[in-house]
């Protein structure tokens, strides 16, 4: 057995404790989040991100979530070319919630975790936010298309930054992605 077994394994129980309605909303919290975690430990930032929005949609405050999706939209930046400037102002969006939310990142992560949430930030050179964007819901004029923006069905880390117009609807470019060969897909 591998750490990545392991890894999936857990992943696995997380994800399995998150959709389970009979357990109380805070281990449901605990469990999506660090399913995401799982995601984003190995740069797999679209899996993590969609676990981060899932326990969003059951607590907006949750201050771990806010964080690490956060960082996740940081670190996964650099890909995103002509993207960048919006995925991190809303990287710092949704770390500035974070940081506004001392004592719920505390008490679920302890006090590296904020400070990681802060030291983050201050490599980010913009104002702090109010508050995160709301996606726009105005329909597209192309029924197929707007379809797949709404059911946020193109990989993009963040689907705020999408207009009917955007040339490149599927921005995640790699530069070089590397693994063993003997590494199970």
């Amino acid at each position: 057995t591998t750490d990545g077994d392991h890894m999936r394994s857990a992943r696995s129980l997380y994800e399995e404790v998150g959709r389970d309605t009979s357990m109380s909303t805070p281990v449901r919290l605990r469990a999506l989040t660090n399913a995401g975690n799982t995601y984003d430990i190995v740069g797999r930032y679209l899996d993590a991100l969609h676990r981060y929005d899932l326990v969003l949609a059951l607590d907006p405050s949750f201050g771990m979530a806010l964080g690490n999706r956060g960082l996740a939209l940081g670190y996964s930046a650099p890909f995103m070319r002509q993207h960048k400037p919006v995925v991190v102002r809303e990287a710092a969006q949704y770390l500035d919630a974070a940081i506004a939310n001392r004592e719920s990142v505390v008490a679920e992560g302890g006090p590296a975790a904020y400070q990681e949430f802060e030291k983050f930030r201050a490599r980010i050179h913009s104002p702090r936010s109010e508050a995160i964007d709301a996606p726009s819901t105005a329909p597209w004029s192309e029924p197929y298309l707007d379809w797949c923006r709404r059911s946020e069905l193109f990989l993009h880390v963040s689907h705020r930054c999408l207009k009917e117009d955007t040339p490149s609807l599927d921005p995640v470019f790699f530069e070089r992605v590397t693994t063993h060969v003997d590494e199970p897909g």
